[in-house]
């Protein structure tokens, strides 16, 4: 049974891939809300892992506990707006560390259990819908993860990488930066594009789900 590491586990986004993949796979959920990890966990009787992505420690004593794993879902997002010269700084770090750092640390501590084919599914953004005034903090810190991505697919060659960059989706995302789009996309058809590149004999490089 392919065992799947879902960080993140109770965004929108991790919480749609989980309902799809409870089915088929063995699941690990890491996350920082324990409350909703606890019942994400116990619905689809999984592993459930308070982890702040953030903290190296954390990570790497969290990993340490797991078995090998056969695909890792990366779906941690933190969403700000505002002119960065009114920005709190620790917006602006909260954003960064969520959307990129915390990536690149998963990755580092992640590369001793993942298989050696194992699939790696990162939940970015298009950068056309992200590049406007007051979204300067969350746009580098998703052309970064959309960067190390590229990378890190070179320095992985053996496991397959696959950055989801969907149109708007209906999430928690917008509660912090205005109002939903019209026309977004609900996490679950994005969740059902996901799943049916999984089954494609070569995971794509690049999703990109639109309304």
């Amino acid at each position: 049974m392919t065992h799947t590491l879902i960080v993140g586990a109770t965004s929108a986004m991790a919480t749609a891939m989980a309902d799809r993949l409870a089915a088929t796979d063995r699941l690990t959920l890491m996350g920082r809300n324990a409350t909703k990890l606890s019942e994400l966990a116990r619905k689809h009787q999984a592993t459930g892992l308070s982890v702040d992505v953030t903290d190296a420690l954390e990570l790497d004593a969290a990993m340490a506990e797991l078995a090998p794993v056969d695909r890792l879902v990366y779906a941690v997002g933190v969403g700000a707006r505002g002119k960065l010269a009114t920005l709190e700084p620790h917006r602006i770090r909260d954003v960064v560390d969520a959307n990129l750092t915390g990536f690149l640390l998963t990755m580092r501590y992640a590369d001793a259990v993942l298989t050696e084919h194992a699939q790696v599914v990162v939940f970015g953004a298009q950068a056309g819908l992200i590049q406007h005034p007051q979204f300067a903090a969350y746009a580098a810190a998703k052309a970064g993860l959309d960067v190390a991505v590229s990378i890190l697919r070179k320095e992985m060659r053996r496991r397959a990488f696959m950055l989801v960059a969907p149109g708007p989706v209906d999430t928690p995302f917008w509660e912090a930066v205005g109002p939903v789009p019209k026309h977004a996309l609900t996490p679950g058809a994005v969740a059902d594009e996901v799943m049916a590149a999984l089954t494609l004999e070569a995971l794509p490089e690049r999703l990109e789900p639109n309304p």
